[in-house]
């Protein structure tokens, strides 16, 4: 299985699997422009990673602030950082 975050190809046994529901899907639709996947797939080390509350969000806003920036965006930091803050208040965990 290849991985959605490394692209790195794993056994099925080290990884997690994440099947879309018809709403999940429309939402990635919407938010992406194109066709969504029936199910996401994420190697231990990454879904390690995307699990924990903080390092996690930095991770995705990071990846989002690039977007961003590669696309020439003069707000990404901002951006970036108002991801990041989202994400943190989403997961409604205090940070330790």
């Amino acid at each position: 299985m290849k991985c959605g975050v490394c692209s790195r190809e794993w056994p099925k046994e080290h990884c997690r699997t994440i099947v879309l529901t018809a709403v999940e899907r429309a939402y990635v639709m919407a938010a992406t422009g194109g066709a969504a996947p029936d199910e996401y797939v994420y190697c231990n080390p990454c879904w390690k990673l995307l699990s924990n509350r903080q390092q996690g969000a930095q991770f995705i806003a990071g990846s989002f602030q690039a977007s961003f920036q590669a696309s020439g965006h003069p707000k990404a930091a901002q951006v970036g950082k108002k991801m990041l803050n989202f994400l943190i208040a989403k997961s409604g965990k205090p940070v330790s």
